[in-house]
């Protein structure tokens, strides 16, 4: 069987989360998503998710600036996309973006390697 793995990227590189909390203010988090398929079925898996701070939305979401240069210039650092990621900066190294990425691909395989339950799912609908 081949498998085919994708990175699912938002346009602007963050996840957006449309709930509302206190006075209404927006909550944006950085998430990692994975897809994958065997040909035939296809599911999606997704890490956890950190909330990014509004200087770094508001770079990202309002200015239109890639996260990747964002990030950078939001830490005063260069590189970052191809060391730790957004994730290590704003989890201060505790969770890299490989890790956050790790947690994706193994969520979206679960329906491969737990078959038998995903098949009694579909089963008893």
């Amino acid at each position: 069987m081949a498998w085919k793995l994708y990175e699912v990227v938002a346009p602007d590189g963050l996840s957006r989360h449309a709930g509302l909390k206190g006075r209404g203010e927006r909550r944006v988090f950085l998430e990692s998503w994975a897809y994958v398929t065997d040909g035939e079925r296809g599911y999606f898996g997704r890490s956890g998710g950190v909330e990014c701070p509004e200087a770094l939305a508001h770079e990202v979401l309002e200015k239109g600036v890639e996260l990747a240069v964002a990030i950078d210039k939001f830490a005063d650092a260069s590189g970052i996309r191809d060391a730790q990621g957004a994730w290590g900066v704003l989890s201060s190294n505790l969770i890299t973006r490989q890790e956050a990425f790790r947690v994706a691909v193994i969520a979206a395989f679960a329906p491969f390697y737990n078959a038998k339950l995903y098949c009694a799912e579909s089963a008893a609908s």
